[in-house]
């Protein structure tokens, strides 16, 4: 885990990521998150395309946009896999569904999900 000079954690921002809250209006919930400092690697910034979005981006935190350069890491995994369920004798009757599997778990709250 990298830390910035000032010890908070450092998280670099994916476009998925970003546009979730740009399409709420709501940067100020990073900007509250005091523990963290978020960047925004400039070809991210490059990928928003609405204009109010744009906006809000380059309101939101002039210390948010540019970031560090970005670093890359062998995966030691598929990102997308087969589930291998339960075992067979556990009584437990699985569906072989397709996993996500993000480096430092999902991001996502889905409804239908119980990983």
């Amino acid at each position: 885990m990298e830390r910035t000079p000032d010890g908070r954690i450092l998280v670099v921002a994916d476009t998925s990521f970003l546009v979730s809250f740009l399409v709420l209006d709501r940067m100020d919930i990073l900007d509250g998150l005091r523990a963290y400092a978020f960047r925004v690697p400039n070809h991210v910034v490059a990928e928003v395309e609405y204009e109010d979005q744009k906006v809000r981006l380059h309101t939101a935190s002039p210390l948010l946009i540019g970031g560090p350069p970005m670093k890359q890491a062998q995966r030691a995994s598929h990102f997308i896999r087969r589930f291998a369920g339960p075992e067979e004798r556990s009584g437990i009757v699985c569906f072989r569904f397709w996993q996500l599997v993000p480096a430092m778990g999902c991001p996502y709250r889905c409804s239908y999900c119980f990983l």
